[in-house]
């Protein structure tokens, strides 16, 4: 081994018999301490030297807890960051929206115009904006570009966000605001796990760790559901949970 002298913590917890037996034999040198972890005590190191349990304060991202189950989660920490600020500005937009708007989603859609305003932007015109609650009405104005026929200008981040998007923003922004009184951490929204080779990744809308170091994601959904039945919804979450 490199670095003999230096001191080794050793998890032997996981993988095959074989593995462990192979880590077990390789690390048995005088400054290494093997241990494993029990599936229902995760942050207890039970060490083979049968010394004292010790637990480990260490808290484990999303992005090292999906690298350990080989997916890469596409964006950069720096992305991450850039998305986190983005949504911050939006947050107080869409606790209003989740407030005042109606069951319904804010605009009738076809999927031809809803694809548009994900890809491209939309304009939202006075016809449509009069439908609306008069104080989802007014958040939009303060936030987004009206233009001087008062319609409502918005680009495709924009987009996303009146077509549904605003509902993740909102419950992103409740736990990231609340994270330390649930005892949860690194809240972040539209994670994307994917592994080499696939043809695109799945999306978490809302994902956190919690004090048990799980990956704890959450599926928003929001409107009448008319391009997927509830089962569907949860297929996809199913499949994204068979993946890890």
């Amino acid at each position: 081994l490199q670095f003999p002298e230096a001191e080794w913590l050793v998890n032997l917890t996981g993988g095959n018999k074989l593995m462990a037996l192979a880590a077990f034999e390789c690390f048995g040198i005088p400054n290494a301490r093997r241990f494993y972890i029990e599936r229902g005590q995760p942050r207890t190191m039970i060490f083979l030297d049968s010394s004292d349990p010790e637990d480990c304060s260490y808290k484990v991202s999303i992005r090292e807890f999906l690298s350990g189950y080989e997916f890469d989660p596409r964006r950069t920490a720096q992305e991450s960051k850039i998305l986190a600020d983005r949504d911050w500005t939006l947050w107080e937009t869409a606790r209003v929206l989740a407030e005042n708007a109606t069951s319904n989603d804010l605009f009738e859609f076809d999927d031809k115009e809803r694809t548009k305003a994900r890809q491209k932007g939309i304009v939202l015109d006075t016809t449509r904006l009069g439908n609306l609650n008069e104080q989802v009405r007014h958040a939009l104005e303060k936030h987004f570009k009206v233009l001087p026929d008062n319609s409502i200008e918005l680009d495709k981040t924009e987009g996303e966000f009146v077509t549904g998007g605003w509902l993740e923003v909102f419950v992103w922004g409740i736990l990231y605001q609340n994270a330390e009184a649930l005892g949860i951490f690194d809240v972040q929204r539209s994670v994307k796990p994917y592994r080499k080779g696939d043809r695109e990744a799945n999306d978490m809308d809302v994902a956190f760790m919690n004090s048990e170091m799980a990956l704890v994601m959450v599926e928003c959904k929001s409107g009448k559901q008319e391009h997927g039945s509830a089962m569907e919804i949860f297929y996809k979450v199913n499949s994204v949970v068979g993946q890890s």
